[in-house]
């Protein structure tokens, strides 16, 4: 793996590093290591990539702690589309406790739209939670 990691920033093969994490399902400190090393590469299709593993691994907190960081310590650009996607995964893989907690600690950089709360209600629905998400929709806030 060192070697693959050493040839392609050395030959400039790729503009981006998108599916070499998706080969590490359980590395996760290779995959830090790849982002920072790749810091000026790295993209969007790397950031996809590095929350679907940390997500299906059931690490919420750490994919969390990876889009809290993300901008300073690996260059990727921390913007709504992100925020959507990160809350999308973790509604997909029925994480949902984490949502609110998530969408009210980030709230004073991205006030929530109506598709984050649609996710939180989504996220209620798909765990059978329907009087969690009437009250959502009821308040018409979080």
């Amino acid at each position: 793996m060192l070697a693959a990691r050493l040839w392609i920033f050395s030959s400039g093969y790729l503009p981006e590093v998108p599916n070499l994490t998706s080969l590490m399902r359980k590395d996760f400190k290779a995959m830090h290591d790849i982002l920072l090393d790749g810091k000026f590469v790295v993209g969007a299709k790397s950031f996809a990539a590095a929350i679907d593993r940390l997500v299906l691994a059931g690490r919420p907190a750490q994919a969390w702690t990876f889009f809290d960081e993300m901008e300073k310590e690996y260059g990727l650009v921390r913007d709504r589309p992100s925020l959507n996607f990160l809350l999308l995964n973790f509604v997909n893989m029925g994480m949902r406790v984490m949502l609110r907690k998530m969408v009210k600690n980030i709230a004073n950089k991205f006030f929530p739209d109506e598709y984050v709360c649609d996710v939180l209600i989504m996220g209620w629905c798909v765990n059978g939670k329907f009087e969690e998400a009437r009250k959502l929709v009821g308040k018409g806030n979080l």
